[in-house]
């Protein structure tokens, strides 16, 4: 089984994602969300997903880490941007089926339609395979094995603000032996409102406040591992 979690604090993309998750699956699977700042009318209009309160000043790795905290341990897991929206019916079954078939990966990401700094996760992956990657899945969309994330531990977060945290986190799976790569049975599309990334997370920090949060967590990476990653998808350091 598979827990979906969210990170959100605006309503308008949290609505459309979660209509397509229950239009997906036509049962609403189990959802939590992180909440930092919804209107307290959408949660009740929803009711059917868990919420979890996620403090200021707000951390993307602090948030992952205390949704997946409440999801039964036995479940793998989803981590989902809440400007992301599932085009793919059955789309939990096939993710299912994704980690059954590629034992040795411990996460996978489905194609990612839009916005994506790794273009491995944005090509086309034919069904039945994957697409074993040397670059970091960007966590828009990442279906992360519970055995992997149980021996792997937590999201590191001395990572503040958005940014870097799965940079740390998929080397850290690749430490512990296991394949980063991304499957083709779903895709999910990724930005809202005519950007291509419009997570809310974005919106809440100025320009200047996202170009220095990166440029933090940039320096916590290099401290941590002595070399850095590809640096294309991150704010203000490919201008």
């Amino acid at each position: 089984m598979i827990g979906i979690v969210v990170p959100s604090r605006t309503h308008e993309l949290l609505n459309t994602l979660l209509g397509s998750i229950r239009r997906s699956e036509g049962v609403f699977p189990l959802v939590v969300v992180g909440d930092n700042g919804l209107h307290l009318q959408h949660v009740e209009a929803f009711g059917s997903f868990l919420i979890v309160p996620i403090p200021d000043p707000f951390c993307f790795a602090n948030a992952i880490n205390t949704c997946v905290a409440i999801l039964p341990s036995n479940l793998d897991i989803l981590v989902l941007n809440d400007d992301t929206k599932i085009l793919t019916e059955g789309f939990l079954e096939k993710c299912k089926f994704a980690l059954a078939s590629f034992p040795s990966f411990g996460i996978l990401s489905p194609i990612i339609a839009g916005g994506c700094g790794n273009p491995d996760q944005t090509g086309a992956v034919p069904a039945g395979t994957v697409l074993e990657t040397s670059k970091t899945i960007c966590f828009v969309a990442s279906l992360i094995r519970r055995t992997a994330w149980d021996q792997v531990g937590h999201l590191d977060e001395r990572f503040v603000g958005y940014g870097w945290d799965d940079d740390d986190y998929c080397l850290r799976v690749k430490k512990m032996g296991w394949k980063t790569g991304v499957f083709g049975e779903v895709v999910v599309e990724h930005g809202g409102m005519g950007r291509t990334m419009s997570t809310t997370y974005h919106r809440i920090f100025t320009r200047e406040q996202q170009v220095e949060n990166s440029k933090m967590n940039r320096r916590v990476f290099l401290k941590k591992w002595g070399f850095l990653p590809d640096e294309r998808h991150h704010i203000g350091l490919d201008e």
